[in-house]
Protein backbone atom coordinates (compact mmCIF):
# COMPACT_ATOMS: atom_id res chain seq x y z
CA UNK A 1 0.00 0.00 0.00
CA UNK A 2 0.95 3.47 -0.84
CA UNK A 3 1.12 5.17 2.50
CA UNK A 4 -1.12 8.65 1.82
CA UNK A 5 0.15 10.63 5.00
CA UNK A 6 0.46 14.32 5.73
CA UNK A 7 4.66 14.45 5.60
CA UNK A 8 4.14 17.85 8.14
CA UNK A 9 5.16 17.70 11.70
CA UNK A 10 2.73 17.04 13.85
CA UNK A 11 3.40 19.96 16.12
CA UNK A 12 4.71 23.28 14.31
CA UNK A 13 8.60 24.13 15.36
CA UNK A 14 8.93 27.32 17.32
CA UNK A 15 8.82 30.53 15.59
CA UNK A 16 12.21 31.20 16.47
CA UNK A 17 13.39 27.87 14.89
CA UNK A 18 11.44 28.18 11.85
CA UNK A 19 12.86 31.68 11.48
CA UNK A 20 16.32 31.00 11.77
CA UNK A 21 18.18 29.65 8.19
CA UNK A 22 16.22 31.94 5.46
CA UNK A 23 16.95 34.71 8.21
CA UNK A 24 20.33 33.78 8.23
CA UNK A 25 20.92 33.72 4.25
CA UNK A 26 20.06 37.12 3.83
CA UNK A 27 21.19 38.53 7.38
CA UNK A 28 25.32 36.51 6.66
CA UNK A 29 25.79 36.52 2.93
CA UNK A 30 22.48 38.43 0.89
CA UNK A 31 21.24 37.35 -1.99
CA UNK A 32 24.09 35.30 -3.29
CA UNK A 33 22.99 32.07 -0.73
CA UNK A 34 19.64 31.83 -1.92
CA UNK A 35 21.19 32.14 -5.78
CA UNK A 36 23.39 28.71 -4.11
CA UNK A 37 20.21 27.02 -2.66
CA UNK A 38 18.19 27.28 -5.83
CA UNK A 39 20.73 26.02 -7.94
CA UNK A 40 20.64 22.89 -5.19
CA UNK A 41 17.31 22.71 -5.69
CA UNK A 42 17.25 22.56 -9.32
CA UNK A 43 19.60 20.20 -9.60
CA UNK A 44 17.54 18.02 -6.87
CA UNK A 45 14.84 18.46 -8.96
CA UNK A 46 16.11 17.42 -12.42
CA UNK A 47 17.12 14.00 -10.22
CA UNK A 48 13.71 13.65 -8.51
CA UNK A 49 12.34 13.81 -12.48
CA UNK A 50 14.48 11.10 -13.66
CA UNK A 51 13.96 8.84 -10.90
CA UNK A 52 10.65 9.46 -11.64
CA UNK A 53 11.22 8.18 -14.99
CA UNK A 54 12.31 4.84 -14.00
CA UNK A 55 10.53 4.12 -10.99
CA UNK A 56 9.82 0.38 -10.18
CA UNK A 57 6.98 0.14 -8.01
CA UNK A 58 3.43 2.70 -7.22
CA UNK A 59 4.99 2.93 -3.72
CA UNK A 60 8.36 4.82 -4.79
CA UNK A 61 6.88 6.67 -7.80
CA UNK A 62 4.37 8.51 -4.92
CA UNK A 63 7.47 9.12 -2.57
CA UNK A 64 9.31 10.17 -5.43
CA UNK A 65 6.40 12.56 -6.61
CA UNK A 66 5.98 13.91 -2.96
CA UNK A 67 10.02 14.84 -3.29
CA UNK A 68 8.88 17.09 -6.28
CA UNK A 69 6.28 18.50 -4.39
CA UNK A 70 8.18 19.86 -2.18
CA UNK A 71 10.73 20.90 -4.29
CA UNK A 72 8.33 22.84 -6.21
CA UNK A 73 7.21 24.80 -3.18
CA UNK A 74 10.65 25.05 -1.60
CA UNK A 75 11.63 26.70 -5.07
CA UNK A 76 8.68 29.20 -5.20
CA UNK A 77 9.27 30.28 -1.87
CA UNK A 78 12.98 31.36 -2.76
CA UNK A 79 11.44 32.67 -5.25
CA UNK A 80 9.40 35.24 -3.31
CA UNK A 81 12.40 35.93 -0.72
CA UNK A 82 14.53 36.92 -3.77
CA UNK A 83 11.69 39.25 -5.31
CA UNK A 84 10.86 40.71 -1.95
CA UNK A 85 14.88 41.42 -0.95
CA UNK A 86 14.92 43.08 -4.29
CA UNK A 87 12.28 45.46 -3.78
CA UNK A 88 13.13 46.28 -0.04
CA UNK A 89 17.04 45.15 0.75
CA UNK A 90 17.43 44.40 4.17
CA UNK A 91 13.87 42.75 5.03
CA UNK A 92 13.45 39.67 6.11
CA UNK A 93 11.07 36.78 5.31
CA UNK A 94 7.32 36.72 7.34
CA UNK A 95 6.43 34.43 9.54
CA UNK A 96 4.49 32.83 7.11
CA UNK A 97 7.13 32.10 4.53
CA UNK A 98 9.43 30.75 7.03
CA UNK A 99 6.80 28.16 8.82
CA UNK A 100 6.03 27.24 4.97
CA UNK A 101 10.04 26.60 4.16
CA UNK A 102 10.63 24.60 7.66
CA UNK A 103 7.33 22.56 6.89
CA UNK A 104 8.40 21.80 3.50
CA UNK A 105 11.95 20.70 4.43
CA UNK A 106 10.90 18.59 7.07
CA UNK A 107 8.19 17.09 4.54
CA UNK A 108 11.29 16.86 1.82
CA UNK A 109 13.15 14.57 4.18
CA UNK A 110 10.31 12.43 4.90
CA UNK A 111 9.60 11.93 1.96
CA UNK A 112 13.15 11.04 0.14
CA UNK A 113 13.39 8.62 2.98
CA UNK A 114 10.28 6.79 1.93
CA UNK A 115 11.51 6.83 -1.78
CA UNK A 116 14.86 5.34 -0.36
CA UNK A 117 13.21 2.50 1.91
CA UNK A 118 10.61 1.67 -1.08
CA UNK A 119 13.78 1.18 -3.82
CA UNK A 120 16.88 0.84 -1.82
CA UNK A 121 18.33 3.56 -3.06
CA UNK A 122 18.60 7.73 -3.55
CA UNK A 123 18.67 8.19 -7.68
CA UNK A 124 21.95 10.78 -8.15
CA UNK A 125 23.91 13.08 -5.78
CA UNK A 126 21.92 16.29 -5.75
CA UNK A 127 19.08 15.03 -3.31
CA UNK A 128 21.40 13.27 -0.78
CA UNK A 129 22.57 16.45 -1.16
CA UNK A 130 20.40 18.84 -0.94
CA UNK A 131 19.05 16.29 1.97
CA UNK A 132 22.02 16.76 4.24
CA UNK A 133 21.61 20.87 3.89
CA UNK A 134 18.43 20.56 5.15
CA UNK A 135 18.96 18.02 8.02
CA UNK A 136 22.05 20.80 8.97
CA UNK A 137 19.39 23.40 9.51
CA UNK A 138 17.02 21.37 10.95
CA UNK A 139 19.73 19.76 13.77
CA UNK A 140 20.50 24.14 14.35
CA UNK A 141 16.97 24.88 14.32
CA UNK A 142 16.99 21.79 17.21
CA UNK A 143 19.33 23.90 19.55
CA UNK A 144 17.19 26.82 20.02
CA UNK A 145 15.25 26.89 23.40
CA UNK A 146 12.69 23.93 23.78
CA UNK A 147 9.39 25.16 23.26
CA UNK A 148 7.95 23.44 25.90
CA UNK A 149 10.59 25.65 28.51
CA UNK A 150 8.31 28.36 28.31
CA UNK A 151 5.21 26.14 29.49
CA UNK A 152 7.03 25.92 32.64
CA UNK A 153 8.89 22.63 32.29
CA UNK A 154 12.56 23.42 33.27
CA UNK A 155 15.29 23.91 30.69
CA UNK A 156 17.75 20.75 31.53
CA UNK A 157 17.86 17.20 32.20
CA UNK A 158 20.31 14.98 32.69
CA UNK A 159 22.51 14.11 30.17
CA UNK A 160 21.57 10.91 28.11
CA UNK A 161 18.71 9.37 26.41
CA UNK A 162 14.76 10.39 27.61
CA UNK A 163 14.10 6.96 27.82
CA UNK A 164 10.52 7.95 28.31
CA UNK A 165 10.01 9.24 25.32
CA UNK A 166 12.45 6.74 23.84
CA UNK A 167 9.89 3.96 24.65
CA UNK A 168 6.52 5.93 23.81
CA UNK A 169 7.77 5.88 20.48
CA UNK A 170 8.68 2.49 20.03
CA UNK A 171 5.80 1.12 22.00
CA UNK A 172 3.43 3.32 19.46
CA UNK A 173 4.70 1.73 16.74
CA UNK A 174 4.48 -1.65 17.82
CA UNK A 175 0.83 -0.95 18.65
CA UNK A 176 0.25 0.30 14.76
CA UNK A 177 2.10 -2.81 13.40
CA UNK A 178 0.08 -4.90 15.36
CA UNK A 179 -3.08 -3.52 14.17
CA UNK A 180 -1.99 -3.47 10.38
CA UNK A 181 -1.01 -7.14 10.37
CA UNK A 182 -4.26 -8.03 12.17
CA UNK A 183 -6.14 -5.80 9.70
CA UNK A 184 -3.90 -7.67 6.89
CA UNK A 185 -4.37 -11.41 8.14
CA UNK A 186 -8.42 -10.48 8.85
CA UNK A 187 -8.35 -9.49 4.93
CA UNK A 188 -6.81 -12.27 3.64
CA UNK A 189 -9.02 -15.13 5.05
CA UNK A 190 -12.18 -13.17 4.15
CA UNK A 191 -12.90 -11.93 1.18
CA UNK A 192 -15.99 -9.88 1.89
CA UNK A 193 -14.60 -7.66 4.38
CA UNK A 194 -15.30 -4.10 4.49
CA UNK A 195 -14.69 -0.98 6.47
CA UNK A 196 -17.68 -0.87 8.66
CA UNK A 197 -16.87 -4.69 9.93
CA UNK A 198 -13.56 -4.42 10.19
CA UNK A 199 -14.10 -1.26 12.57
CA UNK A 200 -16.59 -2.58 14.16
CA UNK A 201 -14.53 -6.14 14.95
CA UNK A 202 -11.62 -3.73 16.20
CA UNK A 203 -13.26 -0.19 17.88
CA UNK A 204 -10.22 0.49 19.98
CA UNK A 205 -7.99 0.42 17.10
CA UNK A 206 -5.70 3.61 17.13
CA UNK A 207 -5.00 3.66 13.30
CA UNK A 208 -8.67 4.74 13.37
CA UNK A 209 -7.92 7.88 15.12
CA UNK A 210 -4.82 8.66 12.78
CA UNK A 211 -5.80 8.05 9.23
CA UNK A 212 -8.50 9.79 7.06
CA UNK A 213 -11.89 8.08 6.34
CA UNK A 214 -10.20 7.38 2.11
CA UNK A 215 -7.10 5.67 3.92
CA UNK A 216 -8.73 4.06 5.78
CA UNK A 217 -10.87 2.57 2.62
CA UNK A 218 -7.45 2.08 1.13
CA UNK A 219 -6.26 -0.20 3.94
CA UNK A 220 -8.71 -2.68 2.01
CA UNK A 221 -7.57 -2.15 -1.50
CA UNK A 222 -4.11 -1.44 -1.78
CA UNK A 223 -1.21 -3.73 -0.69
CA UNK A 224 1.42 -2.46 2.63
CA UNK A 225 4.13 -3.21 4.48
CA UNK A 226 2.58 -3.09 8.09
CA UNK A 227 6.63 -1.98 9.61
CA UNK A 228 7.06 0.62 7.24
CA UNK A 229 3.40 1.99 7.20
CA UNK A 230 3.80 1.73 11.08
CA UNK A 231 7.03 3.74 10.77
CA UNK A 232 5.44 6.35 8.33
CA UNK A 233 2.46 7.02 10.93
CA UNK A 234 4.77 7.06 14.19
CA UNK A 235 6.62 9.92 12.12
CA UNK A 236 4.07 11.87 11.69
CA UNK A 237 2.32 11.51 14.86
CA UNK A 238 5.92 12.40 16.71
CA UNK A 239 7.12 14.99 13.86
CA UNK A 240 10.08 13.04 13.00
CA UNK A 241 12.43 13.86 10.37
CA UNK A 242 14.33 10.99 9.66
CA UNK A 243 13.14 7.11 9.52
CA UNK A 244 16.50 6.18 11.56
CA UNK A 245 15.08 7.77 14.62
CA UNK A 246 12.50 4.62 15.99
CA UNK A 247 15.46 2.26 14.75
CA UNK A 248 18.04 3.95 16.93
CA UNK A 249 15.31 4.02 19.89
CA UNK A 250 15.02 0.33 20.08
CA UNK A 251 18.53 -0.07 19.91
CA UNK A 252 19.37 2.18 22.96
CA UNK A 253 16.24 0.19 24.61
CA UNK A 254 18.00 -3.29 23.93
CA UNK A 255 21.38 -1.87 25.06
CA UNK A 256 20.02 -0.72 28.28
CA UNK A 257 18.22 -4.12 29.00
CA UNK A 258 22.08 -5.47 28.62
CA UNK A 259 22.90 -3.39 31.98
Amino acid sequence: MVPRRNDKPSSRPPASASLAFLKQLLAEKGDSEIRVLQAQLIDAATDARKWLSIAQSEEERHYVHKVQVCLGNMQRILDRVRIQHRIAPGSLPSRTTESNWSQNARAFINALGGAEDASGHVFGTHLKRLAARLEEQIKTSAKLPDPDAAKGAPNKRERGPDYQRIQKRVDFEDKLVSELGMIQSKISVTASINLALLKREFPDFELWKLLSQQQQEELLTEDFKPRMYARTLAMAKFGLTSRETIKKDRQRLRKRTKF
